[in-house]
């Protein structure tokens, strides 16, 4: 019977079949220069960076030079002002003598006499629209009827005499309240008087102001 030789790998067999391990590349950082700074904010030639830079820094703006004899006598010289001209002069003078350009009037929105916070306040406090109503029917018989006099009313509710208020400051009448023998009077005295002006109580609604954008 034949007798079989089993023959061992060495023990440096297994190790040696393993490929190596790769070195890692070392990557080192660049110097940073001044001159690497310019490049870089220059831009390179042709690129749109460069082109923005040769235009904010007139690279290629010769400078001109002024030659004393290429200059026309008088040469240069500074100008007077435009409204110290004797033709402006006399046409501001036609234009202000002028009764359709004196006559022109900014026009006047009662509207803006209000703020927009006040505006808000009471559209948020849902202000009952017959109390507005009838209020601003009483002030617009009190300007046909005695627009010169001053209007009393006894008003005890503080909420329905701030309305009252701010309708009155929309359209230009002054108002105040005071008590007097423990009652709360609200007096009303159109300001207008002292400027001619048409009552704007004529020509728009307060009523129409706060409640434009309601349903009703």
């Amino acid at each position: 019977m034949d007798c079989l030789s089993i023959v061992h790998d060495p023990p440096n067999a297994a190790v040696d079949q393993v490929p190596p391990k790769k070195k890692k590349k070392m990557f080192y950082f660049q110097r940073d220069s001044l001159r690497k700074r310019n490049m870089l904010l220059v831009g390179k030639e042709g690129s749109r960076r460069r082109q923005r830079y040769d235009n904010g820094h007139f690279t290629f703006h010769p400078c001109a030079i002024l030659h004393e004899e290429d200059l026309l006598p008088p040469g240069y010289q500074p100008y007077d002002d435009l409204w110290s001209h004797p033709e402006v002069i006399a046409w501001l003078s036609e234009m202000t003598d002028d009764e359709d350009f004196t006559g022109v009037r900014k026009e006047h929105h009662p509207s803006s006499l209000i703020s927009h916070r006040i505006h808000q306040d009471l559209k948020k406090q849902h202000v009952p629209q017959g109390l507005v109503r009838y209020y601003e029917q009483e002030l617009a018989n009190f300007i046909l009827d005695d627009g010169d006099a001053t209007m009393a009313l006894e008003i005890d509710n503080p909420f329905t005499r701030f309305v009252i208020h701010t309708m009155c400051q929309f359209h230009q009448m002054d108002s105040f309240s005071k008590e007097q023998d423990g009652k709360c009077l609200m007096y009303i005295t159109p300001s207008y008087l002292d400027h001619g002006e048409q009552p704007s109580i004529l020509n728009r609604s307060f009523f129409d102001y706060l409640y434009s954008d309601v349903p009703r």
